[in-house]
């Protein structure tokens, strides 16, 4: 227990050394004083992180708008706001087309009582990705203290829609809707109408319901998360084979790529499945589907202005680890591939880094442990109780993923909470508040 401990613990430091001594070598390169200024912010480590970014800027990064918007981030942790604004503002100027520096403008101003600024920044950020909580919350805030009560309400009614479990969205609301019904406004009646139909609460549970592709929905995974989702999301199902009870399919192969950037028109998030899943496939599938087919996935996803894919990875990318008896695997690990097929996977996650550091996208690479429903997996082999990953507990995870902005590039182990578990999740609980709610042990009770 001690050493996995330690390994969890110091697996980061290393990191964050092995970057430090490659800046004692070569001090003039920006890319690893943004890299380092990532793990510090990781770490929580904020006077650090910004010392970074801001030696990274100096030697004129070649991702400046990104380190700009980090550095902004971590400014606000500061509390150095005056900064933090200089700092959007140089993000925007270079790439006016991302939402993180007009939402951190909105926040800033927000807690400076600058609500003019904050609404108009807030509403540009919302342009840019309509599905951000906290941009909807911010702004009906800024709004009512304008006394703007009918549009703060949408803007509320849009926050608690993404964030059901928001209990201070539902306090705004109601506070928003009391006002707007005020018995001395002479408009209440006409605005109790508005706010009372069925159609304007209609319209904004859908206008915000998100729409997400899963490649490889005629699979085992794809069928078992169409059943989960399909209650809270519009769901597009891509496969090479038909899908008859399905509202919404597209008879697409990875390999075409006009084919799937036609595909993913108005999609929110994209979940790649799609592949071969066979553990012991030949290098061509694995060459073709894994790499080239994945590949096309990500940038069709990035030219559409999808801000989120979620990868189906697999535990195989460090299946050796296991081999070699590894008591606790933990996805910082460095990869340890079983297979060609696991090379493929390893290929994946990462092609989604550099998609996630170049473009700014979430990429989210699960690695799925042994998925079966429970009839399947009662009947399967005792290592299962290990490596178990249940429907639900899968749809779970993704749900959370779908429902988190700006996660950057994130390794998570998509299995229960198996008591006797090698493959670490803590990452998942603390990132995502992920609850796993069935045990492999119980399978076999």
């Amino acid at each position: 227990m001690r050493s996995q401990l330690l390994n969890k613990i110091n697996w980061p430091r290393s990191k964050i050394l092995y970057y430090q001594s490659k800046i004692a070598l070569n001090g003039n390169n920006p890319d690893l004083y943004y890299k380092l200024g990532r793990l510090f912010s990781d770490q929580e480590r904020w006077l650090e992180a910004a010392n970074s970014y801001q030696q990274a800027i100096k030697l004129n990064s070649p991702n400046l708008s990104g380190v700009y918007h980090f550095l902004a981030e971590v400014l606000i942790k500061l509390d150095s706001l005056e900064e933090a604004i200089v700092a959007c503002r140089h993000a925007i100027d270079l790439n006016p087309d991302i939402f993180q520096p007009y939402f951190y403008l909105g926040e800033i101003f927000v807690r400076q009582k600058r609500w003019l600024e904050a609404i108009e920044n807030l509403k540009k950020a919302l342009e840019l990705n309509p599905n951000f909580f906290w941009s909807y919350y911010h702004l009906g805030i800024a709004l009512a203290k304008l006394e703007k009560w009918q549009e703060a309400v949408k803007a509320l009614s849009c926050a608690v829609d993404l964030n059901p479990s928001h209990y201070d969205s539902y306090e705004q609301l109601l506070k928003s809707l009391n006002y707007l019904r005020d018995a001395n406004n002479p408009e209440s009646k006409i605005k109790d109408k508005i706010f009372n139909s069925s159609k304007f609460w209609s319209f904004s549970s859908n206008s915000q319901m998100q729409r997400i592709l899963i490649t490889g929905a005629a699979g085992q995974i794809g069928k078992s998360l169409r059943q989960y989702l399909e209650k809270s999301y519009k769901i597009r199902c891509l496969d090479i084979k038909p899908i008859p009870d399905a509202k919404d399919f597209w008879l697409v192969d990875i390999s075409d790529f006009k084919a799937l950037q036609k595909a993913m028109k108005s999609v929110d998030v994209v979940i790649h499945l799609a592949g071969n899943p066979s553990l012991h496939q030949p290098w061509d599938d694995v060459y073709n589907s894994s790499i080239g087919g994945t590949y096309n996935v990500f940038e069709a996803a990035r030219q559409s202005g999808i801000p989120k894919v979620i990868y189906a990875s697999s535990n195989h990318v460090s299946g050796w680890l296991e081999v070699e008896k590894e008591p606790i695997i933990t996805p910082d690990m460095p990869v340890r591939p079983d297979s060609l097929y696991a090379v493929g996977k390893v290929f994946g996650e990462a092609l989604g880094r550099f998609f996630a550091d170049k473009y700014q996208m979430s990429i989210v690479c699960l690695r799925i442990g042994s998925f079966k429903n429970n009839a399947q997996a009662q009947n399967s082999h005792s290592r299962i109780a290990q490596t178990w990953c249940s429907p639900r507990d899968l749809a779970q995870l993704v749900e959370l993923i779908i429902q988190r902005d700006n996660l950057g590039f994130q390794i998570l182990y998509a299995i229960s909470g198996n008591t006797r578990r090698f493959w670490d999740i803590s990452n998942a609980e603390k990132l995502l508040g992920y609850k796993p709610q069935d045990n492999g042990e119980n399978l076999f009770v």
